[in-house]
């Protein structure tokens, strides 16, 4: 092999060592600073899904989490919901129910008492289905 072919060889690999330290402290870096606003506004759909079924999750466990976390997050969409068509639950509690159905009218609306057992079971998976369900139809 003459002089010239091991000097672009030995550079190449120089090149590549160096590459690859700066890429791995890039790495290094990037992971000790928070994210940046953009990628934190990136995440954000990401999170949401997550705080959603982890709602869902904690309503089947609990008629507490019904209360504290799935009710609010049902009565926003019911709210949207019949908005677009009008309607307030608060207004027209007839009609609205009447859309939403009387489980769901029942879980959302204002009249229903807070719930006082921390320990009772949640609601069942189809049950929740069925009113995410309904609303999606709306």
């Amino acid at each position: 092999m003459s002089a010239f072919a091991i000097v672009p060889a030995t550079t190449l690999a120089v090149a590549g060592a160096v590459s690859l330290a700066v890429a791995r402290r890039l790495h290094q870096l990037a992971r000790r600073r928070p994210p940046s606003r953009d990628a934190t506004r990136e995440g954000e759909p990401l999170q949401q899904i997550l705080e959603i079924a982890r709602t869902l999750e904690a309503a089947e466990r609990s008629e507490f989490e019904v209360d504290r976390s799935l009710r609010p997050l049902l009565a926003s969409v019911a709210a949207v919901r019949l908005a677009r068509r009008g309607l307030s639950l608060e207004r027209d509690p007839e009609r609205a129910e009447r859309l939403l159905g009387p489980e769901l009218a029942a879980l959302v609306g204002t009249s229903r008492p807070r719930a006082s057992n921390r320990v009772a079971v949640g609601m069942r998976r189809d049950e929740i289905d069925a009113m995410v369900g309904r609303l999606e139809q709306l």
